[in-house]
């Protein structure tokens, strides 16, 4: 990922990246989107086609987005809620 990092591209990272302190490092100072979703949306959108959704529900990922807010509102330099806009978007 740090040579990714190095090219003007867009990077997309899964969730869990930036719990990794060399990450959050790496990340620091770039520009930074943070894409959010309502829990309803969530449903609506994947339902169970994510192992996390199929063994939790909506309440497990609620609990592991607000596990990890502070970090992605921290290193995030906008951000997006996505809720109302359709997956493919």
């Amino acid at each position: 990922m740090q040579r990714a990092l190095t090219e003007r591209a867009v990077v997309s990272v899964g969730g869990g990246a930036v719990l990794d302190p060399d990450t959050q490092r790496d990340l620091d100072g770039l520009p930074i989107a943070l894409m959010t979703i309502s829990a309803e949306a969530v449903a609506n959108r994947i339902g169970t086609r994510r192992p996390l959704l199929r063994e939790g529900g909506v309440e497990a990922w609620e609990k592991l987005v607000e596990a990890r807010r502070e970090i992605y509102e921290r290193l995030a330099t906008r951000s997006w809620d996505t809720s109302s806009r359709p997956i493919d978007d």
